[in-house]
C-alpha cells in the first residue's frame, strides 16, 4: 500500500473543509419562494394520479401539483375518492375550483392525510362558487366528506359564494362532513352574497374540529362574511359547527360580519371566535349555541347583531387565554398538548406559547408545540425554554428499514410566515419545505425515502422572529440493505438553538458549515493513521 504523506493529507483536509463550508452554506440557507403567477399545471403535465382506482377502499392518490390539477380539470372524477400523500405547493398559480355549479358538483371524498396545500391563489372563475372546491354535494345519495387537510393561500374574488375549502355546499340528500380542516387564508370578498373562512353558502353540513385564520375584507355593504360559514337556511338543513374556532381580522364596508357564522341558522357547540373587527362576536343572525365563547377585547360586544345569545359568552382576552372557562363549559381540553383522541376526550389544548395563548385543536400539531416551564423538562421532545423552538425526531431504531420511517417536525414562536425546510443528505433531498403560519407555527410528519449505504443527516431549519436561523441536526447510518445501523439521540428530546444574534441568517449557516468542516478534518486525520478499504456499515 502506498502511504500518503501527512502534509499532503493536511492540505487535502484544508481544501475539503473550504469545499464543505461552501456547499453546506448553499444548501442550508433558507430561501424565500418565488410564487409563480398564471394558470396552475394543466392536465398535459400528467395523465395519471399517483396510484389507486378511485374507490373508497382504494382511493386515487395525489402527491404533486400536477395530480391535484388533474383532479380540478377532470369532472368525470368528481364523484371518486381521493387521498393526499404529500405536501403540495401550488406556488401562487391561479387555481380552478374542483366542482363547478354550472358543470357538476364534487360528490366524492377527499382525505388530506394530514398534509398541506399551500400557495393557493383563487380569483374570479367560471361558475359562482370558489374555493379549493367550488360546488360540493349536489344530489349525491351519500354524504361528501373532506377531512384532515390544511390550506394556505389567498382569495380575491367577486364571485357569489366563497369559502377557503368550499364556496357552495348543497348536500340535498345526505349531510356533508368537513372534519379536521385548517384554513390559513387572506380573503378579499367583493360580492354582495356569502363568504366564510372554511365554507361559503351551506345547506345540510357538519363542520368538525376545524379552524380559520387570516384577514377577511368585504368591500360590499351587503356581503355576509364569517369566520367559519357564511350563509345557510332553515333548521331542517342547517349547518352544525362543533369544536372549531376562528381568528379572523375583519375589515371593509360590510355590516354583516360574524365571528363564527354569518346569516345562518346554525348550531354551534364548544367553539370560539377571537376575531378582530366585525359586527357580531358569534353570528350575524340568531343561532343555537352551547359552550361558545368570543373575545370582547378585540371583537364586538354582542354575540349577534340583535344582542346576546343563550349559550354564548363574551370574555376579555386575558380570560379567553385560560383553561378555566372552557373546562367549566365541558370542553374536552387539556393543559398543554397531548395526541388528538376523540375516544379519550382529548380534542383541545391550551398553553401560553401556541396560538397566541388561545385554545388550539390538538390534531393541528403532531408533536408537542408548547414550551416547558422555565428550568423544567417537558418529557415530550420539546424545548425547555420559552420563545422560538423547533422539534425534529426520526422515529427509527437500529434494525429498522429506513424507507418509510416517520420523521416528526414542528416549530412554534417563529417568524410569522417565515420559511422552514427539512433536508436529508449526504445527497441533498428536501423532504419538506413551507412557511410557518401567521402566528409562527408549523408541524408535520414525513416518511423517509430509501437511501444508499452510508452516514446521513436530517437538517431542520427555520427562522426566528428576529430573523436569526434555528437549526436541528440528527444523524444516522444505513447499511447496503437499507437497515439502520446507528442513529443519534433524537434532538427532538433535547432541543437546541444556534447561538446566532443579529438579523443575518448566513451567520448560522456559516457556523453549521464550519462544524461539518471540522468533522471532515477529523475524518481525514483518522484516515492518515490506518488503512481504510472503504466505508463499512
Amino acid at each position: 500500500m502506498t502511504v500518503v504523506p501527512w502534509a499532503a493529507l493536511q492540505r487535502f483536509a484544508a481544501l475539503l473543509a473550504v469545499f464543505v463550508v461552501a456547499v453546506v452554506g448553499l444548501i442550508v440557507t433558507p430561501t424565500s419562494k418565488a410564487h409563480a403567477t398564471g394558470a396552475c399545471p394543466t392536465t398535459g403535465a400528467t395523465t395519471a394520479y399517483a396510484g389507486g382506482t378511485g374507490t373508497t377502499a382504494d382511493p386515487f392518490l395525489i402527491a404533486t401539483p400536477q395530480q391535484l390539477a388533474l383532479l380540478s380539470a377532470t369532472s368525470a372524477d368528481w364523484g371518486k375518492h381521493f387521498r393526499q400523500t404529500a405536501n403540495i405547493d401550488l406556488g401562487g398559480c391561479q387555481w380552478t375550483s374542483i366542482g363547478v355549479d354550472t358543470v357538476a358538483p364534487f360528490t366524492g371524498s377527499y382525505d388530506g392525510g394530514g398534509f398541506t396545500i399551500s400557495g393557493l391563489s383563487i380569483g374570479d372563475q367560471i361558475g359562482t362558487a370558489v374555493g379549493l372546491f367550488g360546488l360540493v354535494g349536489g344530489v349525491a345519495p351519500t354524504g361528501v366528506t373532506i377531512t384532515n387537510l390544511t390550506l394556505a393561500g389567498t382569495i380575491d374574488t367577486s364571485d357569489a359564494r366563497v369559502g377557503g375549502l368550499a364556496g357552495y355546499v348543497l348536500a340535498a340528500n345526505a349531510r356533508a362532513t368537513f372534519s379536521k380542516i385548517r384554513v390559513e387564508m387572506d380573503i378579499t370578498y367583493r360580492s354582495g352574497n356569502y363568504a366564510g373562512g372554511v365554507v361559503g353558502e351551506v345547506y345540510n353540513a357538519d363542520v368538525l374540529y376545524s379552524s380559520y385564520e387570516g384577514t377577511f375584507s368585504s368591500t360590499s355593504n351587503f356581503g355576509v362574511t364569517a369566520g367559519i360559514g357564511g350563509w345557510g337556511s332553515s333548521a331542517s338543513n342547517r349547518m352544525v359547527i362543533v369544536d372549531s374556532y376562528a381568528r379572523a381580522a375583519f375589515s371593509g364596508s360590510s355590516t354583516l360580519q360574524g365571528g363564527i357564522s354569518g346569516w345562518n341558522s346554525a348550531t354551534v357547540t364548544r367553539s370560539y371566535s377571537a376575531s378582530s373587527g366585525g359586527d357580531a362576536g358569534v353570528a350575524v343572525s340568531t343561532l343555537t349555541a352551547s359552550g361558545v365563547f368570543w373575545d370582547t377585547t378585540v371583537g364586538p360586544a354582542t354575540a349577534d347583531r340583535s344582542g346576546q345569545v343563550s349559550g354564548a359568552t363574551g370574555l376579555d382576552s386575558t380570560t379567553m387565554k385560560t383553561r378555566s372557562p372552557y373546562s367549566q363549559a365541558n370542553w374536552n381540553i387539556v393543559d398543554g398538548w397531548e395526541p388528538f383522541d376523540t375516544g379519550a376526550n382529548k380534542i383541545w389544548g391550551i398553553c401560553s406559547g401556541v396560538n397566541d395563548g388561545y385554545p388550539f385543536l390538538l390534531w393541528e400539531y403532531s408533536a408537542n408545540p408548547c414550551p416547558a416551564p422555565s428550568g423544567g423538562s417537558s418529557g415530550s421532545g420539546t424545548s425547555a425554554t420559552a420563545g422560538p423552538a423547533i422539534h425534529l425526531d426520526l422515529k427509527a431504531s437500529v434494525g429498522d428499514q429506513i424507507s418509510g420511517r416517520p420523521v416528526e417536525i414542528a416549530g412554534t414562536g417563529l417568524g410569522g410566515g417565515s420559511a422552514y425546510s427539512l433536508v436529508v443528505r449526504s445527497t441533498p433531498n428536501t423532504l419538506d419545505s413551507g412557511s410557518a403560519s401567521g402566528l409562527g407555527n408549523f408541524s408535520n410528519t414525513l416518511r423517509m425515502p430509501a437511501l444508499p449505504a452510508g452516514t446521513h443527516t436530517l437538517t431542520l431549519t427555520a427562522i426566528a422572529p428576529d430573523a436569526s436561523t434555528l437549526s436541528l441536526v440528527q444523524s444516522f447510518t444505513v447499511s447496503a440493505t437499507g437497515v439502520v445501523t446507528a442513529v443519534s439521540e433524537p434532538l427532538g428530546n433535547v432541543e437546541r438553538k444556534l447561538a446566532v444574534t443579529g438579523a443575518d441568517p448566513s451567520a448560522a449557516t456559516s457556523g453549521l458549515g464550519i462544524a461539518f468542516a471540522l468533522i471532515a478534518i477529523g475524518v481525514i486525520a483518522r484516515l492518515g493513521t490506518r488503512r481504510v478499504a472503504g466505508f463499512s456499515s
